[in-house]
């Protein structure tokens, strides 16, 4: 009788160690959380609201870009949203880009909120670019150095609706850190928000994505907007475009293919041609499909 039971409880315990060593080879690099305002963003109970991921790839040899992404709406509190978890885990995508030569080494980092969290207009408020990234930089050393001129911030989401708050306070700062871009991926979209993002240095390039699926959003108004304020800046530099997302979220679905995207633009001479970044980007719509 003990032999059977013994039979049964051994096989669930050897999947679960398999799948947890699946697991840890599958993402190399080393993520490491700390402190940014948690007794400001965080709700009570909750620390290490920053999480910082480095790549095997990346050493403190020479300084490499850093990724800022800003979440959206957080209905269910979790911590480190899209770098563990929510939708996906971008520590594992932004791996699978550097391996296929999709992009160079980068550090991927990203605060958390919680407190005050359910909507857009109470997002991020306050964000400090220069202070996010001076955290991170303390979380990472001897690890990684990055490289203060190329910081690009993404914000999915509501993350891009706070005119106090997240991408459009960052566009109107003048702080130490110029990005060299501002990523919407599927934010709101409206005259304001045009002129708040248009207010970014001349040297940070503006990329939006969105699709309309689920979310009709007065585009004409924001273009509008954007055009206004920054029409004397060179033109060519920032874009706009239409996503047909696929999968059961579209916008959520519209992320990862956006931000490998832009990323590769925002980086230049180092990242893949147009025509390689649109194969890639509809390999990982195809994968989010499924």
């Amino acid at each position: 009788m003990e032999r059977r039971v013994v039979a049964r409880v051994i096989p669930p315990l050897a999947i679960v160690v398999s799948a947890l060593l699946l697991s840890s080879n599958a993402r190399a690099g080393k993520t490491i959380d700390f402190a940014f305002h948690d007794e400001e963003y965080l709700n009570p109970r909750q620390h290490g609201g920053g999480r910082a991921y480095i790549p095997k790839q990346v050493t403190a040899d020479a300084p490499v870009p850093l990724v800022v992404f800003l979440h959206g709406v957080n209905r269910r509190n979790r911590l480190h949203m899209w770098l563990g978890s929510g939708p996906a885990d971008l520590r594992a995508r932004l791996d699978t880009w550097i391996a296929r030569g999709d992009l160079p080494p980068a550090v991927l980092a990203a605060p958390s909120q919680t407190r005050d969290a359910l909507w857009p207009a109470m997002l991020w408020t306050g964000l400090d670019l220069d202070e996010f990234v001076t955290a991170a930089e303390r979380a990472v050393a001897g690890r990684a150095r990055i490289a203060r001129d190329q910081v690009i911030v993404a914000g999915h989401s509501g993350a891009g609706c706070n005119l106090e708050g997240g991408l459009l306070k960052i566009a109107a700062d003048r702080g130490a850190i110029r990005p060299i871009g501002l990523v919407a991926l599927d934010t709101c979209l409206d005259a304001e928000v045009g002129q708040a993002l248009a207010r970014a240095s001349d040297s940070t390039r503006i990329a939006t994505y969105w699709q309309s699926v689920i979310w009709h959003r007065k585009v004409v108004d924001f273009a509008i907007g954007f055009g206004l304020v920054r029409q004397e800046y060179p033109p060519g530099n920032d874009w706009f475009e239409h996503v047909n997302a696929t999968g059961r979220w579209p916008h959520d679905a519209l992320v990862v293919p956006s931000l490998l995207q832009a990323i590769s633009v925002l980086l230049g001479p180092t990242a893949i041609s147009d025509a390689v970044a649109s194969g890639a980007a509809a390999s990982d719509h195809a994968h989010l499909a499924q």
